[in-house]
């Protein structure tokens, strides 16, 4: 993750309810969400199943966690998730494309068949902070999050100027969707200087004061 979550607590006055993580990797910011935001449950999605296993190896006696083993989407059913045998956190759903040219050292290989839900069907409680990171699928999760929106606050997304994986949407798509949901992106952090991909905040267009709103 990109975005420093200390930074937007600072400036955007975060008050986080329960958090939920998709597309989890190692979950290396379970500690960060824990000493930020003490009091909120944190719900990780992750549908490798071998990150699943170590997850729940590593988190699960601790109760504000929960972990969800599958994948999401604007649909349901099951789908084959590109694995890559050099970095866990650039497996997709989407067929790898431009990454290979973008990100040499990263190989693909083989595939596992993995269940699709969305994320409104998962009925998770009192959750207003979502965090997308999911290689090229963030478009659909969030279809298939419409209604949750409703009582979302924040959201933290990867996003894109280029296609890395084949029909992945671009930061202009997230942008689309999340503003007709009542959504303003209002901080951007690149990977690096090509500014390729990157993470974006959104937060409800209600929530922004007046000295947070661009002119």
């Amino acid at each position: 993750m990109l975005i420093n979550i200390n930074t937007l607590k600072a400036i955007y006055n975060l008050n986080v309810k329960n958090i939920a993580h998709v597309g989890v990797n190692n979950g290396t910011e379970v500690e960060l969400y824990k000493n930020t935001f003490q009091n909120s449950k944190i719900f990780l999605i992750e549908p490798q199943k071998k990150l699943y296993t170590k997850l729940i190896s590593k988190f699960s006696m601790d109760k504000n966690v929960q972990i969800i083993n599958t994948a999401l989407g604007n649909s349901v059913g099951v789908k084959n998730l590109n694995l890559s045998e050099t970095h866990n956190g650039s497996a997709s759903l989407l067929t790898p494309t431009l990454h290979k040219d973008f990100h040499p050292e990263v190989s693909f290989k083989g595939s596992e068949k993995v269940r699709i839900e969305k994320f409104d069907n998962l009925n998770l409680n009192n959750v207003n902070f979502l965090n997308i990171d999911v290689q090229g699928y963030e478009l659909k999760v969030l279809q298939g999050a419409t209604n949750s929106l409703k009582n979302i606050d924040y959201i933290i997304v990867e996003i894109s100027q280029k296609q890395l994986y084949a029909n992945s949407p671009l930061l202009i798509d997230i942008d689309r969707f999340l503003n007709f949901h009542g959504f303003n992106r209002q901080i951007t952090v690149f990977w690096d200087k090509e500014c390729i991909w990157g993470d974006a905040f959104y937060i409800k267009k209600n929530l922004i004061s007046k000295k947070h709103q661009f002119k």
